[in-house]
C-alpha cells in the first residue's frame, strides 16, 4: 500500500479511538480510553480494515494495553474478539463477560449450537479457559445461560424513539439480552430479569457468586429495548475521603 494511504489510514484510526500521543489532550484520551475499557476489543470497522495486518494489529493492542495499565494500575488485559449477537455497541464487554470476583468470570452462554451466540461464547470460553489472572492463576468461568433468544414485538418497536446512529427498532429484531449486564454495589447486586425460563437459574447463580450481597431483581426488557441494560445505565462512584 502506498505510504500516503497508510499515513491517512493511521491518522484516521488514531482520531477515531487509538490516540495515545499528545499528553496535553488528556480529556480526549480518557474518553477514547473509556471506549477501549468498556469494549475490550477493536471495533468492527477496525477489524475489517486492519486486523489482517498482524504487526499493525499488535501495535494497536500494545498501545491500548499500555494506556489501560497507566490509567488503571492494571498489569494484564484479556482480549475477547466478539460479544453478544446483535449488540449495537459492537460487543461491549459488560454485556458478555465480567469478573464476579478475583479469578471468577461470568460468561453469557447458550447450549444451542444452532444459535449464532454459541460460536461467540464458545470462542470466548476457549480463550478464558487458557488465560490466567494477573497473578498467573487459572480462571474459573461460570456460564450464565442467556434469556430467550428474545425478539422485539411490533408494539415494542413502535414505542421506541430511535435516535440517529442507533440500530433500527423493527419487529422481530433480536435483542442482545444478557444476565451478565448487572450492577454490583455495596451489599447488593441489581440483576435484570426478562420473564424468561432462565431467570431463576440466573438468580441462583448470582446468589452463589455473591454470597455477601443481596440480589435485587428488576425488569430488564424495557431497558434492553433501548439498548444495553442495568450496568450500562449505572456508574459506580468511589467513596469520598
Amino acid at each position: 500500500m502506498h505510504l500516503q494511504v497508510w499515513n491517512k489510514l493511521l491518522k484516521h484510526l488514531y482520531r477515531r479511538q487509538f490516540s495515545v500521543a499528545n499528553l496535553n489532550m488528556q480529556v480526549i484520551k480518557i474518553m477514547r480510553l473509556k471506549m477501549a475499557i468498556h469494549t475490550i476489543q477493536l471495533s468492527r470497522w477496525s477489524q475489517v480494515s486492519i486486523l489482517r495486518h498482524l504487526e499493525l494489529r499488535k501495535l494497536f493492542l500494545q498501545q491500548i494495553e499500555a494506556e489501560l495499565h497507566a490509567h488503571l494500575g492494571t498489569s494484564k488485559v484479556i482480549w475477547l474478539p466478539r460479544g453478544v449477537v446483535n449488540d449495537e455497541t459492537d460487543g461491549h464487554i459488560d454485556n458478555f463477560a465480567r469478573f464476579a470476583s478475583p479469578g471468577v468470570v461470568m460468561l453469557t452462554w447458550t447450549d444451542d449450537q444452532d444459535d449464532p451466540q454459541y460460536e461467540r461464547s464458545a470462542e470466548a470460553l476457549a480463550i478464558l479457559e487458557k488465560a490466567t489472572d494477573a497473578q498467573g492463576r487459572p480462571l474459573r468461568v461460570v456460564k450464565l445461560l442467556q434469556p430467550g433468544p428474545l425478539h422485539m414485538t411490533a408494539e415494542e418497536a413502535d414505542g421506541v424513539d430511535a435516535v440517529p446512529g442507533s440500530q433500527p427498532r423493527a419487529a422481530g429484531e433480536r435483542l442482545a439480552g444478557s444476565y451478565v449486564n448487572s450492577y454490583i454495589g455495596n451489599g447488593i447486586v441489581v440483576l435484570p430479569l426478562f420473564d424468561d425460563p432462565n431467570d431463576a437459574a440466573a438468580v441462583a447463580a448470582y446468589e452463589e457468586l455473591f454470597p455477601g450481597r443481596r440480589v435485587l431483581t428488576v425488569p430488564g426488557r424495557e431497558i434492553l429495548l433501548g439498548g444495553g441494560n442495568v450496568h450500562c445505565v449505572t456508574q459506580q462512584q468511589p467513596s469520598g475521603r
